[in-house]
């Protein structure tokens, strides 16, 4: 909101692979209630604490992968969710070191 960012590079997918379950921070509860921002007060950190959503992993290898629709199912769920969650579209995907790893969506 603040830089007007339009689209994001997701890079180290492979990373992921090897996780049965990813643990998303979708919120934040401050003394109680729920917030949607993390907050920038040092008095309030004490009292804040993570909201998970667990997804589902893929435990496959998605580095030989050149395109979004040759990525496994539950990566693509995973992808659709931050950019839901986010409101930023994911324009760069990243499955492993080398530049022919990388494509866009």
């Amino acid at each position: 909101m603040v830089n007007g960012i339009t689209s994001v590079a997701i890079t180290k997918l492979d990373v992921l692979s090897s996780f049965q379950k990813i643990k998303v921070c979708v919120g934040y509860k401050l003394n109680g209630k729920r917030i949607k921002y993390f907050p920038t007060a040092v008095e309030q950190l004490s009292n804040v604490k993570p909201i998970y959503e667990e997804l589902d992993g893929w435990n496959e290898d998605i580095s030989n992968c050149t395109s979004f629709d040759q990525l496994p199912a539950r990566t693509k769920a995973y992808l659709n969710f931050i950019a839901e969650q986010s409101g930023i579209k994911i324009e760069i995907i990243s499955v492993g070191p080398k530049r022919k790893q990388t494509f866009y969506k």
